[in-house]
């Protein structure tokens, strides 16, 4: 009987005691064989927990390099293969089964997952999947997350090591070795989200200083330039943003393996069209946009920031145009719902307005924006029952709201059973 491969489990931590119980527990039926932990510097009781579990733990300096603590814990690694995760990930109890059985395809070398990061509030800079519907109870408290491709089970060889200072990748490693990567749909649960703010402020720096490092180190490499461009990003820092992902779309425009770079182009496609709608320049949005449509003709993102772009330049058909496009891509997003009946009422298509919220409505019942955006629709057909009704359910859902709609509220509750009574002096915001 051909004996069965062996699993190693290997992670590096610092501080980690809120999450590294949880990422154990997940996967602990599946990595008894071995589970290697590199501590980088833990004063809470990491440590602690990575031994209850039968850890092996190495305690290591840190030298601002992820890929130097990774390649640490892979070389302490004595099994047939590795499976790499960080604290605040795990995998789902009904996933395990099919991670023990992709060891036994010995003709792959490894095998990507898709890592989940969960996001609690909208930020759209990239491509995002919604939590609706989603089969894993890992993802009902969020509203989705943002799916990456990572190799995160390999054999385990010398020859393969992580790169890259921050936001480091084996898969280099393993193409230059000609190692087979069968690509999975199985995910890795990422809980970055639930990580305070105090903590993401200092990782973003930290990650900022260590991603600048790494342009310095590797200035034809658009990875970090896409990188360091979101840290600027999300800082607000725009002008900074767009210069860095202006620079390494040129980079990838002039590179002979574009096919190799197709992801990291998305992307910073993405985030570039992105800025420019965030610092105002609406029509450079537009121009970008439309041209990277040309290569990616259905990307949903591209048709949602050409909607903004368009709206904040008036042009309110093209906008229509492109939230519909968006709509059809994507019908249970009640965003684009919202901003497609704002820009019908804009026009005076206030029918059309009407079914676009309530689409919208029936997607997010408890959204109090789209019912106070469904309120000024109703005022401006003069439909003041409904309007009342609207603003009413905004404040119910949004107590913030009451302030500015109470005058409204008052007045229209006085006319709303007697239209011939309107005063119509009076407006809202």
């Amino acid at each position: 009987m051909a004996k069965k491969p062996t699993l190693s489990l290997c992670i590096i931590v610092k501080d980690e005691a809120d999450f590294l119980r949880r990422c154990l527990e997940s996967v602990k039926p599946i990595v008894e064989d071995e589970i290697i932990v590199v501590d980088t510097g833990s004063k809470d009781n990491t440590i602690e927990i990575a031994k209850s579990f039968g850890a092996k733990v190495i305690k290591q300096k840190w030298n601002n390099n992820f890929s130097e603590a990774r390649n640490i814990s892979l070389k302490h690694a004595t099994k047939d293969w590795i499976l790499v995760l960080d604290a605040d990930e795990t995998i789902s109890k009904k996933d395990l089964k099919k991670i023990k059985e992709l060891l036994d395809k010995a003709e792959y070398d490894a095998f990507s997952l898709i890592q989940r990061n969960y996001f609690k509030e909208r930020k759209p800079t990239s491509i995002e999947v919604s939590s609706k519907g989603d089969i894993y109870k890992e993802s009902k408290p969020y509203l989705g997350w943002f799916p990456s491709k990572l190799v995160r089970l390999f054999k385990n060889m010398d020859c393969y090591e992580f790169e890259g200072i921050i936001h480091e990748l084996i898969e280099p490693s393993i193409k230059r070795k000609h190692g087979r990567i069968k690509p999975t749909e199985i995910p890795i649960h990422h809980f970055r989200v639930e990580k305070d703010t105090v903590f993401d402020s200092q990782k973003r720096q930290e990650y900022l200083k260590m991603g600048l490092r790494q342009i310095q180190l590797t200035p034809d490499n658009p990875k970090p330039y896409y990188e360091v461009g979101q840290i600027y990003l999300y800082d607000k820092d725009y002008d900074r943003a767009i210069e860095l992902f202006e620079k390494g779309i040129e980079l990838i425009e002039e590179s002979k393996n574009q096919l190799d770079q197709k992801g990291t182009y998305v992307y910073i496609s993405l985030s570039l069209g992105k800025a420019y709608l965030e610092k105002g320049r609406f029509k450079d949005a537009i121009n970008f946009l439309t041209k990277f449509l040309n290569q990616f003709p259905n990307t949903l993102l591209v048709y949602f920031f050409l909607g903004q772009a368009y709206t904040m330049l008036n042009r309110f058909q093209e906008a229509i145009k492109s939230y519909q496009k968006a709509a059809k891509l994507s019908p249970n997003d009640e965003e684009i719902h919202n901003n497609l009946a704002n820009t019908y009422s804009r026009v005076g298509m206030f029918n059309d307005a009407i079914r676009e919220f309530k689409i919208a409505t029936s997607l997010t019942p408890d959204n109090a924006t789209i019912h106070r955006n469904l309120g000024a629709t109703y005022f401006g057909m003069k439909k003041y029952a409904s309007a009342y009704d609207s603003f009413k359910k905004a404040v119910e859902l949004n107590p913030e709201f009451e302030k500015d709609l109470r005058d409204i509220l008052k007045k229209l509750e006085k006319v709303k059973d007697n239209t011939l009574e309107v005063d119509y002096s009076f407006s809202i915001k």
